[in-house]
């Protein structure tokens, strides 16, 4: 069952908002997500921070620029590949009240979904 965990005016956590891990415990889900949930709710913490959600995350990740992946967002959150399964987010981080919308979608192999001012970067953080 998709679990709201913490919102307040500058983010809100979902874990399995698809509810596609019924066995999976909401810790384990959390863990999953690795520093990278710390450095999204770090930069939806800020009321205005100064770069995008992009550069914020490419610039705590430190290790090499990240390359777009050539993948299909659904309005459902998951992610297609022709010949692989679909992808369900584990976790989604969001700024509710953005306009326009301000999202984090984290899924499995560190596949990473950042929507912000319409537009999606969808990379691979390993």
């Amino acid at each position: 069952m998709p679990t709201l965990i913490k919102q307040t005016h500058l983010f809100a956590i979902t874990v399995d908002p698809n509810d596609k891990y019924p066995d999976a415990s909401v810790l384990s889900l959390l863990e999953a997500t690795g520093f990278l949930g710390d450095w999204v709710l770090n930069y939806l913490s800020q009321e205005d921070p100064s770069m995008s959600l992009k550069d914020h995350v490419q610039k705590a990740y430190g290790f090499r620029q990240l390359h777009p992946m050539t993948i299909t967002l659904h309005p459902d959150d998951h992610l297609s590949y022709p010949g692989d399964p679909d992808y369900f987010p584990l976790v989604i981080i969001e700024r509710p009240e953005a306009s326009p919308p301000l999202r984090c979608m984290i899924y499995q192999y560190g596949i990473v979904a950042l929507v912000q001012d319409s537009s999606t970067f969808i990379t691979r953080m390993d």
